[in-house]
């Protein structure tokens, strides 16, 4: 879609995450967290995509510009942790002259690119002003309740914290991704107010707001719930890592390549397989690796970085990195290589 930008929010602290270390730079599959959405928002056409920040992490945009097939990104600073709201208000200047904006939480690893590009589908189809991700739901937990009139019309995002007793027991919840038009958009959160449970001004404040003034605010629900699990702790961290690790592998072995035992096989995106691959148990892909026709891992083996010309061996439990193995050589079990390609 012409005119469409990205704002990825990844301005947050992770306290659960306990570590010095930002949320954004927690590593997921060998690529930072902040970066699976951002990746997405460029999937689906989003220029420019400006990463929001905190006022002290210089670290986290110059780890995040740097990474290895990164998106071209831009990035600007919430000065002070004031709520959602005030954090895509810190993008203002940087999407200056863009009609549509992409708002994604950068805690949102496990969306699929389809869903998203079918969000953006949606978004032109109905020519919404406003359009947001939802999902359904047994237990909403914490999220943000959709509330919706007697006419099924989206009324208001309610969060949890603010919600009656009757508001939790509804099942839509908000899943962290909207669609607006640029000039709504910031018009409505310049006037989102903190009056509620944590004192914070809140992004989905603007829904309210727009259906107030007779905007066209449309959901969109996900057809699968898992793709709004966020990451909020290590655990969730750890279970995201292996629901992307097995979309990999699932993707792979419908392309060619064999698997002798998935569940303990662990694979970046990074990764290149070419047809007819043979990958034993409890194997580990990780980086720029790239495995030519033919090539085989043994059980157990590490490679990072490394190259596999066609029909190429290597046996059980090498650890290779940075390593490039020709077309039909053979590396004995237990190696270890560490070498340049160059």
């Amino acid at each position: 879609m012409d005119g469409l930008g990205a704002v990825v929010l990844a301005a947050g602290r992770g306290t659960r995450m306990s570590s010095r270390r930002p949320k954004a730079l927690h590593s997921l599959l060998g690529r930072p967290l902040a970066l699976w959405p951002a990746t997405l928002a460029a999937e689906v056409g989003a220029r420019p995509i400006v990463m929001v920040i905190g006022p002290d992490q210089d670290d986290v945009a110059r780890t995040l510009a740097e990474h290895v097939g990164a998106p071209d990104l831009t990035f600007a600073v919430q000065a002070a942790p004031r709520g959602t709201a005030d954090a895509v208000l810190a993008a203002r200047e940087a999407t200056r002259g863009w009609d549509h904006l992409l708002l994604l939480n950068a805690d949102l690893p496990l969306l699929r690119a389809e869903s998203l590009a079918r969000l953006v589908q949606t978004y032109r189809e109905r020519c919404a002003d406003l359009l947001f991700a939802s999902c359904k739901l047994s237990d909403g937990g914490q999220y943000g309740r959709v509330l919706r009139g007697a006419d099924s019309e989206v009324r208001a995002i309610r969060e949890a914290r603010d919600a009656s007793p009757e508001e939790m027991r509804v099942r839509e919840v908000n899943v962290g991704a909207y669609l607006a038009r640029r000039s709504d958009l910031f018009q409505a959160l310049s006037e989102v107010r903190n009056d509620n449970a944590q004192g914070e001004l809140y992004l989905t404040d603007i829904v309210a707001w727009m259906v107030a003034r007779g905007r066209k605010v449309f959901a969109s629900t996900l057809d699968h719930p898992g793709e709004m699990q966020g990451v909020n702790n290590r655990v969730e961290l750890a279970s995201a890592a292996r629901v992307l690790c097995r979309r990999l592998l699932e993707q792979w072995m419908l392309a060619g390549v064999t698997f002798e035992d998935p569940r303990t096989t662990w694979i970046e995106p990074q990764v290149e397989l070419a047809r007819d691959c043979v990958v034993g148990p409890g194997v580990m892909l990780r980086g720029a690796t790239r495995l030519a026709t033919g090539a085989s891992v043994g059980p157990g083996a590490v490679l990072v970085d490394t190259v596999l010309g066609e029909e190429a061996r290597v046996g059980a439990n090498a650890v290779l990195h940075g390593a490039l193995v020709p077309a039909g050589a053979q590396v004995s079990p237990l190696t270890v290589r560490l070498e340049s390609k160059g």
